[in-house]
């Protein structure tokens, strides 16, 4: 979602650190302030104005930022290093405007026209006295279209479309979409609600226009049961909560079926809780259900994050998917136990390169 304002959306966030027991400063004892210059540009060349950059320094518990100028420039000050140590932070880049705010038609289609990617990780070397960190962006296009319920299917869910890769841009589907910062590469759109359809997009440097797509829910009378086992390298890594949802790749379809997970957090920082029941919440039902199929377990809300598309491909290609994988069969009507998902061990297990077969 796009924020209006630059300094307010830094503001805002900064407040929820704030919140969340985070230190505005860090301790100085150990600590070196560092002015770090951002450039941000187009792998053609271009510079790109009016980005919004917002870099955490995590083991710090630290957030600065601001917007880049005309040169795609940015200095951000006091950026807390440690003396003797490199350090990574997080970046996280969008363009700084909102309605009413925006630059020339230029540079908007220019962005449009850039495959951005957020969030990014960069070291900060504990050598360097003036850090320059220098981000390019590929060229990218537009992947357009529009979702709908089938004809006579009374519409309970909101409808999405996200791309492969992009989990910070979902965007609402209904009655249009369109997706910018697509790169040129064939890849893959992702529609629907509760359950996700796949439709491959060809490689291309034009925007695409994938017609009017269709949604139809289905019934889930196949109740699962387990738990998730979420390792706190997993927040920072990719977002606070993914105890809370759960995702579900039909084999004989590759559909994709998302479940939220109603548990109640407890505790922060090294004493939260790691295990976490599935169907652990206040309401009535402790179960998740699914449609009647044969299923692999996929960590989190499925949004397009590297290993969820990873994990999307193998099933697509028909790859093994042994352990630490959970591969289960959901019988209509009856309760499926999946035991203990450790999405730490899937994540990797996902992210890990294919090996070829060994040498005859």
């Amino acid at each position: 979602m796009f924020f209006s304002k630059p300094l307010l959306y830094l503001l805002l966030l900064c407040s929820c650190f704030v919140t969340l027991g985070l230190q505005a400063t860090p301790p100085a004892s150990d600590v070196t302030p560092k002015s770090v210059t951002f450039v941000v540009r187009r792998t053609t060349g271009e510079p790109l104005p009016r980005a919004s950059i917002v870099v955490e320094v995590t083991a710090r518990r630290w957030v600065g930022g601001g917007v880049t100028d005309a040169d795609g420039r940015l200095t951000v000050r006091d950026v807390p290093c440690t003396t003797n140590q490199d350090v990574s932070c997080s970046i996280r880049i969008k363009h700084g405007w909102g309605p009413g705010d925006e630059p020339s038609a230029d540079v908007v289609s220019l962005y449009a026209r850039t495959a951005i990617r957020s969030p990014l990780t960069r070291t900060l070397a504990a050598a360097d006295e003036h850090p320059l960190v220098e981000i390019a962006f590929e060229p990218g296009r537009r992947v357009k279209g529009s979702v709908s319920f089938s004809n006579g299917v009374e519409p309970t869910e909101s409808l999405s479309a996200v791309v492969a890769g992009m989990p910070e841009w979902p965007m609402r589907a209904a009655p249009t979409f369109s997706v910018a910062y697509v790169r040129h590469e064939a890849t893959t759109l992702f529609y629907g609600a509760s359950k996700l359809l796949s439709l491959p997009i060809p490689a291309g440097t034009e925007d695409f226009d994938t017609g009017a797509l269709i949604y139809l829910p289905e019934i889930s009378n196949a109740q699962v049961t387990g738990e998730v086992d979420v390792d706190p390298v997993l927040f920072s890594r990719y977002g606070f909560g993914m105890e809370a949802s759960v995702s579900f790749i039909r084999l004989s379809d590759h559909a994709v079926f998302r479940r939220p997970n109603h548990t109640a957090s407890t505790g922060a920082g090294a004493d939260r809780r790691r295990v976490w029941p599935l169907g652990d919440s206040a309401d009535t039902s402790s179960e998740l259900s699914l449609p009647a199929g044969e299923y692999l377990v996929v960590p989190g809300r499925f949004l397009g994050h590297d290993f969820q598309v990873r994990a999307f491909e193998k099933v697509v290609a028909g790859e093994p998917l042994p352990p630490p994988c959970k591969v289960f069969t959901a019988v209509a009507d009856q309760r499926t136990d999946i035991g203990r998902i450790d999405y730490k061990a899937m994540i990797d297990y996902f992210l890990t390169p294919s090996q070829p077969p060994p040498a005859p």
